[in-house]
């Protein structure tokens, strides 16, 4: 039997899948905390989740109408993730002109989209767990997929590298990765 241990490992479908993008939603207009960056971001706004008795009376807010909420892309096979503002793109250019005369009312500032985030030559486990927070955003609907497809956990799982579970917690104690052992706290 020839020996296989110096072949390459052969990617999966998911591994050679190109960019899969998200949008931040959910029913209340949110703000979203992500855990691989721990930053907030701005969930899309849809007038139709805004009660009444909150619009002003003057109408501006019905004015603006909906705005996208910030996007997560992760380019699997080139081990690549940016964070954009989707008013930054040319299809929201009427809507980014629109808000900035009512921010610029407003505040006297102009509106611009948030600067990107752009994260390049991505670990096995990051782009794993990137994957992860996605499809965690999209199971507990604050997220609407806008192309491509995210995997389920279990392709997730498959994928080399560890997943990452905690962001937050900085303590030497705290369990990092799913493959991790537990840390027992005594």
């Amino acid at each position: 039997m020839a020996d296989t241990s110096t072949l390459p490992r052969i990617k999966t479908e998911v591994e050679t899948r190109g960019q899969i993008v998200i949008e931040l939603a959910d029913a209340h207009n949110s703000y979203h905390t992500w855990g691989p960056t721990q930053e907030r971001y701005r969930g899309r706004w849809l007038n139709a989740n805004v009660p009444s008795q909150q619009k002003d009376q003057d109408g501006v807010v019905d004015a603006i109408g909906d705005i996208p909420g910030i996007r997560i892309a992760v380019d699997v096979s080139r081990k690549r993730a940016v964070i954009f503002d989707a008013l930054g793109l040319p299809e929201y250019a009427d809507l980014l002109e629109k808000l900035t005369k009512v921010w610029k009312r407003a505040r006297n500032e102009d509106c611009k989209p948030d600067k990107s985030t752009i994260k390049e030559n991505m670990s096995d486990s990051d782009v794993k767990s990137w994957l992860r927070g996605m499809r965690i955003k999209l199971d507990n609907n604050q997220a609407i997929e806008i192309s491509g497809r995210v995997p389920t956990l279990e392709e997730i799982e498959r994928l080399p590298g560890k997943t990452r579970i905690e962001y937050f917690n900085s303590s030497a104690k705290a369990r990092k990765y799913r493959e991790d052992p537990e840390i027992n706290a005594a």
